[in-house]
């Protein structure tokens, strides 16, 4: 057991400050050590499908966001892939109950339920391991972007995106471009993503349009995801046109709890997920992308699926 809480923390916070290609390698051989010590075996718990075997998505990190949950499911799915195997999402206790489950923001990832996979015959319960590819691999991104049609919004959070979505952009001309601030509770939580100042980032997303032959001007061709409050009244200083979704944010966080274990006054958790999940889809509808490394940029990334025509992930190294 202490070996396994090694690997989950101190070695996959080395392998945060690593870049590609060597990311890729050395995220892939931590976790086959994991599965060395810690074999993922067939278990027999029913009679069901005897000819086919199960891969039960149970081990998803409760501190993650939705976005998070999404890009581990797609990785695992990729490996169940692999071996012939039907991936099947266990409904996680989120960090908090009202959070809402993987259910309550997707559906099933393949045409059998839960309950059938864990009755029948061949079943394989998943390891916990880095399955969130905290990078930006084109290679990656296009296996994984070919299993996003396989991950259906559920019909509740289908209905709220696409009665909004189109309203962001409404009036624009040209290309938009996608940009996200992380800030918040990754300004301090150990392994994540440093965060950049407001200033720098501003700088940086100038830089990058006009090397992509975009004019700045007052930014209405901008769209913000961000869930810090300051961060956005900083962003909104340099581009006062820019697009973002009207929607309490966090303020003035000064300490490491997760984001995730924290409440907004107004908005519920659940509420405040779905509109996550419209920025994000927004994001992915966009032409550029501007970002960190944080599991909003990634779905985004794998939603697009490399058809961005500029793409800008920086890193700053981790925590």
């Amino acid at each position: 057991m202490r070996l396994r809480a090694w690997l989950n923390t101190k070695l996959f916070h080395f392998i945060g400050t690593i870049q590609e290609p060597w990311y890729t390698w050395i995220n892939a051989f931590a976790n086959a050590l994991i599965l060395f010590f810690n074999p993922e075996k067939v278990t027999h718990p029913g009679s069901l499908h005897p000819d086919k075997t199960f891969y039960v998505i149970k081990s998803l990190p409760v501190y993650v966001g939705v976005a998070g949950w999404y890009d581990a499911v797609l990785g695992y799915m990729l490996y169940a892939r692999k071996r012939g195997w039907i991936p099947v999402v266990y409904p996680t206790q989120p960090a908090q109950k009202d959070d809402g489950d993987w259910y309550a923001f997707f559906r099933g990832v393949s045409p059998y339920s839960v309950e059938e996979a864990m009755n029948s015959k061949n079943v394989v319960f998943t390891v916990s391991r880095g399955m969130i590819h905290k990078r930006y691999n084109r290679k990656n991104i296009e296996a994984r972007h070919a299993l996003t049609k396989e991950i259906q919004l559920s019909d509740e959070l289908k209905s709220f995106v696409d009665d909004r979505i189109n309203s962001l952009f409404a009036s624009c001309e040209g290309p938009m471009v996608a940009i996200r601030y992380r800030g918040t509770d990754y300004r301090y939580a150990t392994g994540h993503a440093k965060v950049p100042d407001v200033e720098w980032f501003c700088e940086t997303v100038e830089s990058d349009m006009r090397k992509w032959g975009i004019e700045v001007g007052d930014g209405s061709h901008i769209f913000v995801v961000t869930e810090e409050q300051e961060a956005l009244d900083g962003i909104k200083k340099r581009f006062p046109k820019c697009r973002y979704v009207e929607k309490e944010r966090f303020s003035d966080i000064k300490d490491k709890k997760f984001l995730c274990y924290r409440r907004l006054a107004t908005l519920t958790p659940k509420m405040n997920n779905f509109l996550y999940m419209l920025e994000i889809y927004a994001l992915a509808k966009c032409d550029y992308l501007i970002g960190g490394v944080n599991g909003g940029v990634l779905m985004a990334l794998n939603l697009n699926g490399n058809r961005y025509k500029g793409v800008h992930v920086f890193n700053t190294g981790v925590n």
